[in-house]
């Protein structure tokens, strides 16, 4: 089951969502494409309304206050595949499987920025085979997709590796994640992206601080009306713990990454950008999705 962007949203149904999303999902209303249309529906919460709108369209959504985060089950977390084909590369091994020879040879690619940003300029110097090394690359990738060529309002990467040029990041940079109760104790970040600090000081984010394998992996990117324009990259898809993923009011433009639907979800929140296409099946196949919030013009 699938839904255009431009021409549907969800039918009106009174029962509490459960099970998969996609047995959830009711059948999709054809509906006049120059209104403003919402899609926000939750597995979780009876606080739910529905209301119809003009051309025969109807919307539904529950209230995110409605959901119980702590019956989520956080146990079914998932963990990297064991293994992935060797390719001959000049690229380092990380890196192979997860983005494309043919992406890492473009320089002006988000991907290949990234890459050379952590081989040369961060402050970090990790080495490739430190094991926050793909994660930090993923989340610079994340950021040059992200930033439309430009600046975000807030939290932008320092000019420089000198300790004024992170100072004048620091002092632009106020955002911190929403901190969920998920029964599993983590930690937030508040630095300025591509900081010389670990990806989970980084500000808008969350990460496992658990005694596991989990323990600083990235559980949660959030940030809303913060100037974000670009791509969702598919490399998010490898953030293998990333539970909350909450992209409010940007210009994010292309189509949802399908791969999303294989991560531990609990929120997908993408509203008020510019995405296209249709929203992927294994979105609506996610198990641990309670939430997904959605606005379409």
């Amino acid at each position: 089951m699938s839904a255009a962007f431009s021409t549907c949203t969800l039918h009106c149904c009174n029962e509490v969502l459960e099970g998969h999303l996609a047995a959830s999902v009711a059948s999709a209303v054809a509906v006049s494409s120059v209104e403003h249309r919402s899609l926000r529906y939750s597995k979780a919460g009876k606080t739910g309304k529905s209301s119809k709108r003009s051309g025969g369209s109807y919307s539904y959504s529950y209230s995110l206050d409605s959901i119980n985060i702590g019956d989520v089950p956080t146990d079914s977390i998932n963990e990297p595949p064991q293994e992935q084909q060797e390719i001959q590369s000049t690229f380092p091994h990380q890196v192979i499987g997860i983005t494309s020879k043919e992406t890492l040879d473009d320089p002006s690619s988000p991907q290949a920025r990234a890459l050379h940003w952590i081989m040369n300029d961060d402050g970090m110097a990790l080495d490739v085979d430190s094991p926050e090394w793909t994660q930090r690359c993923i989340m610079a990738s994340f950021y040059f997709a992200s930033t439309g060529g430009g600046d975000w309002d807030e939290c932008n990467a320092p000019k420089d590796n000198s300790q004024s040029a992170i100072d004048e990041a620091n002092e632009n940079c106020t955002l911190s994640a929403t901190q969920y109760n998920i029964g599993k104790k983590r930690v937030y970040g508040t630095k300025p992206w591509l900081s010389p600090v670990p990806v989970c000081e980084w500000a808008s984010t969350a990460c496992h601080d658990t005694s596991n394998s989990k323990k600083g992996t990235i559980s949660q990117i959030e940030f809303e009306d913060n100037g974000l324009e670009g791509i969702l990259i598919d490399e998010l898809s490898h953030l293998y713990n990333l539970q909350f993923l909450l992209l409010e009011k940007g210009k994010l433009s292309g189509k949802i990454p399908s791969k999303l639907g294989q991560l531990p979800l609990i929120i997908l929140d993408l509203d008020y950008n510019q995405l296209s296409g249709e929203i992927p099946e294994e979105i609506y196949d996610a198990t641990t999705l309670q939430q997904i919030d959605l606005n379409i013009s």
